[in-house]
């Protein structure tokens, strides 16, 4: 009889031991195919395959610089060319004059030397679009530094550049749309330290406004540079738009 009993613990054991395991297999199989689905999304978003990133190798004295910016392997030369001397015109607008390098470097403090640096940013990179942020950053003597952006937005499949306007083809009124949308969005960002004069003329119906953009099939992110809705302090803000 005391023997039954153990046999039937046993066995008892084994079930419930194999349960568990078929269900932790069950539950694992269920996870993978959404892990591989969210997978092959940011593969498709952004093919690094279709890029590579360049340096500015040019030497100025007195300037501490690091300019990094994206070549894109399927797309004419001219627009790869306008990405390159928007990033080489800036470098060159904050090289000191003669002025300042007419003097040893070593007469001039590690914070009074110039700084510029550039960095991007992919939204999408893939054979249907590119959009991506280049961000800009520097000293210039002064009590602080500053920090820039801009985008580019190509369209690969017809070789040209996106407008605005054009990710909004069913609404004339895109401007007030927008504008609506980002004053909405910032106030409730700023909160009780909104200036709402700044953020009012940052946020007018102007294209230039709103030129900074990135985007992909479900959203547009908009970029206000320093200054722009906001005094320096509260920084640079961005705001995230559906596409309806």
């Amino acid at each position: 009889m005391k023997k039954l009993v153990i046999s039937i613990v046993i066995i008892l054991l084994v079930f419930v031991g194999a349960n568990f395991v078929l269900k932790n297999k069950n539950q694992y199989e269920t996870k993978t195919p959404e892990a591989s689905k969210e997978t092959k999304e940011v593969t498709f978003l952004i093919n690094p395959a279709l890029y590579e990133t360049k340096t500015n190798k040019q030497s100025a004295q007195g300037v501490e610089h690091n300019e990094v910016y994206p070549q894109f392997k399927n797309v004419p030369n001219e627009f790869n060319k306008k990405i390159e001397e928007t990033v080489l015109g800036y470098f060159s607008a904050q090289v000191p004059g003669d002025d300042y390098t007419e003097s040893p470097p070593e007469e001039y403090s590690p914070r009074e030397k110039y700084e510029f640096n550039s960095s991007w940013t992919p939204v999408q990179v893939n054979e249907s679009f590119i959009s991506f942020l280049l961000r800009f950053g520097g000293y210039t003597g002064g009590a602080h530094g500053y920090s820039s952006l801009t985008s580019f937005n190509y369209d690969v499949k017809n070789q040209k550049e996106i407008a605005l306007r054009d990710l909004f083809p069913s609404d004339p009124n895109y401007l007030k749309t927008i504008s609506g949308y980002a004053r909405k969005d910032l106030r409730l960002q700023f909160g009780k330290n909104v200036e709402e004069d700044m953020l009012l003329a940052g946020t007018e119906l102007d294209e230039i406004n709103f030129s900074v953009f990135t985007f992909t099939g479900d959203e547009i992110t908009f970029y206000f540079n320093q200054y722009q809705v906001a005094p320096y302090s509260m920084g640079q803000f961005t705001v995230t738009m559906p596409r309806k």
